[in-house]
């Protein structure tokens, strides 16, 4: 069987144009370095590709919302142990004026010393985490606790 000229050139010029391509293609893949450029390049591996990716974001956001979550603990957890440091002090102070050798001017020095302590834990109820007030409970953007003065400027009583 005998194979014409027009034949071989035809199967020869088919042969070099796929290599030619398949070489583009293989360059492209190098320059870019990725494997998959276009969807049509590999459909099932440009949707892996998509779905990976997605869960990449999402893994990502887990861990934003881990580190926010561990730095709200962290606040509120130095936030409560200084209350209760405080509330510490105060109950110190409360058995000091239990005592019935005091004077009414050594009371009167307590019940300051306690109207200050009762400011500084007013002061840390109102400890903020990233513009929010970490004990608002759900109401996280207004302050938690409010307080109403007396004439002489000192805490008369707190409204949540």
């Amino acid at each position: 069987m005998r194979i014409s000229d027009a034949t071989v050139t035809s199967t020869l010029t088919t042969n070099l144009s796929r290599t030619f391509q398949k070489m583009a293609q293989i360059q492209k893949e190098l320059i870019t370095g990725a494997r998959i450029n276009d969807a049509s390049d590999d459909p099932s591996g440009a949707t892996r590709s998509l779905n990976l990716r997605g869960q990449v974001r999402n893994i990502e956001q887990y861990q934003r919302n881990i580190q926010e979550g561990q730095g709200y603990l962290n606040i509120t957890d130095s936030t409560l142990g200084e209350i209760i440091e405080t509330l510490t002090t105060v109950q110190g102070t409360a058995i000091q004026g239990a005592n019935d050798t005091l004077t009414a001017r050594d009371r009167k020095i307590l019940a300051n010393t306690v109207d200050n302590i009762l400011e500084h834990v007013l002061h840390l109820s109102s400890t903020q985490f990233r513009g929010r007030y970490i004990f608002g409970g759900t109401h996280t953007l207004f302050r938690p606790y409010v307080e109403t003065r007396d004439a002489d400027g000192k805490i008369a009583t707190i409204e949540n």
